[in-house]
C-alpha cells in the first residue's frame, strides 16, 4: 500500500509538470511563434506535426466561420483541443475590403511586401485618399472534441494604413502597413514583442486563455 501511494504521488507530480497540449490549425511559422508567446502555458502542436494533413478550403463568409471550419476539420484527426485563427484587415474607404480575403485577394501574388503595396495602390486609385482608417481582426475558434464544445473569441484593433510599405524584413501579413491607434509606427517597425501589446491576435488569445482558465476552475 505504501509503495502504491509513493508511486501514485510520483506519477502525479510528473504529469502535473507536463503542459496541456493544444493543437493550432496552422503551419505558418510566424503565427506559430505568436501562439507560443500567447499560450505559453500550453504545449503547442501544429500542422507540421501532421505532415499528411490536407487543409480545408476556406468557404466561410466571416472570419468566425472560417476559423470554426479550420478547427473542426483538424479536430477530426486528433483527440483534444484545437484552436484555429482567421485574421485579416478591413480598410474603411474600400468598404472593409479585403476582409476575409486578406490572404488571397492578390493571388497569384503571395509575397507580403507586394500585396501590401497593391493595397496602398488600391486606396490611392479607388478613393479620394482622405481616409486611411483600417482595423485588424482576429477570430479564434476553439473546438474541444472531449466535450463537444465550440467557442469563438474575437480581437479587433483600430488603426490606419501607412502611405508606404515599411520594413520589409520584419513582420508578416499587413504588419508592413498597419499602424495601430496609439502608435506612430507600423507593426513591422515595432518588432514582435511590442507588436504583441497591440495585436488583435493577442486580444483574442487573452479571451481564449480567460475562458480556458475559468473552465479549469469549474472542473
Amino acid at each position: 500500500m505504501l509503495v502504491f501511494r509513493i508511486f501514485f504521488c510520483f506519477c502525479f507530480k510528473i504529469n502535473s509538470m507536463n503542459k496541456p497540449i493544444i493543437w493550432i490549425a496552422t503551419s505558418n511559422e510566424d503565427k506559430v511563434n505568436e501562439f507560443k508567446v500567447f499560450l505559453s502555458n500550453f504545449e503547442i502542436k501544429t500542422l507540421k506535426d501532421l505532415p499528411d494533413y490536407v487543409e480545408p478550403d476556406e468557404t466561410g463568409t466571416t472570419f468566425a466561420e472560417n476559423a470554426v471550419q479550420k478547427a473542426q476539420a483538424l479536430s477530426e484527426h486528433i483527440q483534444g483541443m484545437v484552436v484555429a485563427d482567421d485574421s485579416g484587415i478591413e480598410v474603411e474607404a474600400l468598404d472593409n475590403f479585403p476582409g476575409i480575403y486578406s490572404r488571397r485577394w492578390a493571388y497569384p501574388i503571395t509575397d507580403w511586401p507586394t500585396i501590401n503595396q497593391k493595397l496602398i495602390d488600391k486606396i490611392n486609385v479607388e478613393t479620394d485618399q482622405s481616409n486611411w482608417n483600417a482595423q485588424m481582426i482576429s477570430v479564434m475558434a476553439l473546438v474541444d472534441v472531449t466535450c463537444d464544445k465550440v467557442e469563438t473569441f474575437e480581437g479587433i484593433v483600430q488603426g490606419k494604413i501607412s502611405h508606404q510599405v515599411q520594413n520589409h524584413h520584419q513582420g508578416f501579413g499587413y504588419d508592413l502597413t498597419f499602424i495601430p491607434d496609439g502608435s506612430e509606427v507600423t507593426y513591422s517597425e515595432m518588432g514582435p514583442a511590442k507588436k504583441n501589446e497591440y495585436s488583435s491576435r493577442q486580444i483574442a488569445s487573452q479571451k481564449l486563455k480567460t475562458y480556458l482558465g475559468g473552465r479549469n476552475e469549474k472542473n
